[in-house]
This record gives C-alpha cells, sequence and structure tokens, in this order.
C-alpha cells in the first residue's frame, strides 16, 4: 500500500534535468596537457527526481560529467570527467560541485561538454537537459619533471675519436644539444628530480657496460623545445689503459634517460694509453692497508690521544703524492670514527702524511695518531686513504682497516 503520491530518485527517475553553470571560472581555460585544472560549478536540480549520492554498484546514483570534443564538436572522450555530488540533492535544490578536469594531449583547443550521469541508467543530456560547454586551450606539454616526450638532437664533436695520454686523464668534449622533443628541460629543481643534464656510459670496445654513470654535465639555463645549448662536457679517463666508448645521452634525474624515449645517443671512441698516472689526476686508486706491528684491539681512557703504525701498499696504476700538510692532489692516511654499530660518526677524524711519494707497488709505514671520543663507549676507527679534494679510496673500492676502540 502506498499513501499520496510516488517519490522519485535517482534509481527510479522519471525527469532528470540539471541547470550547469560555471561558479568563478572565466569562459575559456588553459594549461598543460596532462595535469589537472580545478573547476567548481553550480547545479541546480531543474527536475522532478531527488539525485541520490552515495556510490552503489547496481548504479543509480548521480554525478557531475563531461565529455571532451575538438574544435568541430567531434567526441575524442566520452565520460572522461566525473565529479561526486557533496550530498543528496532534491528538486530546486543548489549544490556546488568541486571537479578535477584532466587536460588532455596533444596541445591544441578543446571543448568540455559538462552534464549530469544517472550512473548506469542515463545521461541528462539523452533525456533532454540541457548541457555546458567549455572552451579549454592545451599550450604545452609539463617540463622535465612530468615529461610528455623527451628528445634531444646531439651533434657530436669535430673529433669522434677521443684520445687519452694516461688513465685519468682530464677529458674536455664540446657538444651542441637541441631540444627535439615537447617538453622543457629544466636546468635546476629544488630537490633535483626532473634536472636534465648530459650523461655518459662508459662501454667496453665491445659495447658491454663498465660505469652506466660514467660522468654527468648541468645544462647552462632551461631549454625549451626547438631550442638549443651549447656544452663543454669534462671528465676523467677511464683509470686502465685500453680502448673504450663513451655513450653520450641527456637524462633527467631521477625521471629517466631520454633513450628511454626513443631519442638516440652517440657514440664516441676512446683510447686511453699506458703510463703511469699521479694522484692529482689519478688513474686507478688502490691500497693494502695492514697493522705494522701487532695492534689488539684499544682500550684507552676518554678523552686521550692514542697512535697506531700501519703499513701501506700502492696496489693500483697511480703515483701517490706526498705532502707534509692537506694539499689538493696529494695523498693521506685518514680514519672515519664510527660507533659500535659502524655508523659514522666522524668522516675526517684524523689525517697523517705519508712520508714520500709512493710509485705502484711500492708501500711505506705511516703513524696515525688520532683522539679518542670523549664518552665511554664501544667504537671503531676506520683508515683509508684519500686524495685530497678529490676522494677517498674506499670511494674507489679498495679496501679499508677497522680498528675496535674500548673508550673507558
Amino acid at each position: 500500500l502506498q499513501k499520496g503520491e510516488p517519490r522519485h530518485d535517482s534509481r527510479n527517475p522519471r525527469k532528470l534535468a540539471a541547470e550547469i553553470r560555471l561558479a568563478d571560472q572565466a569562459p575559456r581555460l588553459t594549461g598543460r596537457a596532462c595535469t589537472y585544472l580545478p573547476l567548481r560549478f553550480l547545479v541546480r536540480n531543474q527536475g522532478d527526481t531527488e539525485w541520490l549520492r552515495e556510490e552503489v554498484p547496481e548504479g543509480g546514483y548521480v554525478m557531475l560529467g563531461g565529455h571532451v570534443l575538438d574544435q568541430q564538436g567531434r567526441h575524442l572522450k566520452r565520460g572522461h570527467l566525473r565529479a561526486r555530488l557533496p550530498r543528496n540533492v532534491a528538486p530546486g535544490d543548489e549544490v556546488l560541485v568541486e571537479a578535477e578536469l584532466l587536460l588532455p594531449a596533444p596541445p591544441a583547443r578543446y571543448r568540455v561538454r559538462v552534464d549530469m550521469v544517472d550512473e548506469f541508467i542515463s545521461w541528462f543530456e539523452q533525456v533532454g537537459s540541457p548541457t555546458l560547454d567549455i572552451e579549454v586551450e592545451v599550450d604545452g606539454y609539463l617540463d622535465s619533471r612530468q615529461p610528455h616526450q623527451l628528445k634531444a638532437d646531439i651533434d657530436p664533436p669535430a673529433e669522434a675519436r677521443l684520445t687519452a695520454g694516461l688513465p685519468g686523464a682530464p677529458l674536455r668534449v664540446p657538444l651542441r644539444v637541441h631540444n627535439a622533443g615537447d617538453t622543457t628541460w629544466l636546468a635546476r629543481t629544488d630537490d633535483s628530480a626532473g634536472q636534465v643534464l648530459v650523461g655518459g656510459h662508459l662501454l667496453r670496445s665491445d659495447g658491454s657496460t663498465l660505469d652506466w654513470d660514467f660522468f654527468r654535465t648541468g645544462l647552462p639555463r632551461d631549454i625549451a623545445p626547438h631550442e638549443h645549448a651549447d656544452i663543454v662536457c669534462e671528465f676523467a679517463a677511464p683509470p686502465d689503459a685500453g680502448s673504450y666508448r663513451v655513450r653520450i645521452d641527456l637524462v633527467a634525474d631521477r625521471v629517466g634517460w631520454f633513450e628511454s624515449w626513443g631519442s638516440l645517443p652517440i657514440d664516441l671512441g676512446l683510447e686511453v694509453a699506458e703510463g703511469v698516472p699521479d694522484s692529482r689526476a689519478p688513474g686507478r686508486l688502490s691500497a693494502l692497508i695492514e697493522w705494522a706491528e701487532p695492534t689488539p684491539p684499544l682500550r684507552a681512557a676518554a678523552g686521550t690521544k692514542a697512535a697506531v703504525r700501519v703499513k701501506v701498499v700502492n696496489t693500483g696504476n697511480t703515483r701517490w703524492l706526498a705532502a707534509p700538510q692537506k694539499a689538493e692532489g696529494h695523498v693521506f692516511v685518514g680514519g672515519h670514527l664510527l660507533d659500535g654499530q659502524g655508523a659514522v660518526l666522524d668522516l675526517d677524524h684524523t689525517r697523517a702524511p705519508l712520508p714520500r711519494d709512493l710509485a705502484p707497488g711500492e708501500e711505506a709505514t705511516v703513524a696515525v695518531s688520532f683522539g679518542l671520543p670523549s664518552r665511554p663507549g664501544r667504537y671503531q676507527l676506520e683508515l683509508d686513504l684519500l686524495v685530497e679534494g678529490l676522494t677517498w679510496f674506499g670511494a674507489r673500492g679498495s679496501q679499508t682497516l677497522r680498528l675496535e676502540l674500548d673508550v673507558t
């Protein structure tokens, strides 16, 4: 039994009609492809059917929706836009609906036809309700933080084959890079993500990879599509003599190498001659570090000083230059202070000079003095060698030596 007039809601609709208008936007909206454009609509229920908001699998709930059309009115993507109602809407009521429109690609002018939809039942336009057309201009793609197409044309240097007189010798390669894609390359970003650099992979002569991140060189400025820049890439030759290839590409940091978008890198041959470099432009840095005398775990009072003696052997191919004080390009024995679990407390805890220059294969004994921590506990001293101003040997794969410290 039923008393009074039957109640119609969007699960059992009778008249579906809406008035839709923009709340505060201009009639033409702009933005970049594949980004979201916030929109606000005022929507009035002009029918006799209550619109239900709750989404259920069988449908019968109402949402704001929209289709993408070209400038001639042809449909490109139906149902491209969806936005939920803030509440159920009775006949005669008006609500504010907030939506996010995903702007289409490629860049062009589009028309977005905004309508209401009774899900799984009908679009309102199909039963005679008016729609709202919005003109949208997509004026380009995102930049290299969220790229659409990263593509470069790279002009090779005049000499397609590079030569280095010694392992580790400095090399300079001038290039011109053209932005042949549709995405602006950013020279700097706040967190480095999307920052574009010229990068190189070091390959063996047979094409197998030796060092994927052989070098990186930044851009002088942002590069828009169809623009170019002249760049000089500076890097050190490989640490060993031989024949190599350097594959040059561009990379958007933490996004990807351009080759993965179909961009073509260039390959340059590289010949590295035999010879003995020195530590100002080193080749292979490798050392053997041993105790010069028996050295059990060291036990000493907090805040005091201690000393150990180590033997260092030059097992690389680079002459180590000695200096009594810190001097760039010269080699020292250094130590990192670690806690009992091996976490670094002080990366540059001590320095000790070599007694003389050491050629490959030569060795020397070095006295290393260091201060003990001011708080009692278990610690470690990790001994390594370093080229002042350039690198620690451990970062190049050389073995280090650790001493257990019992600080009382």
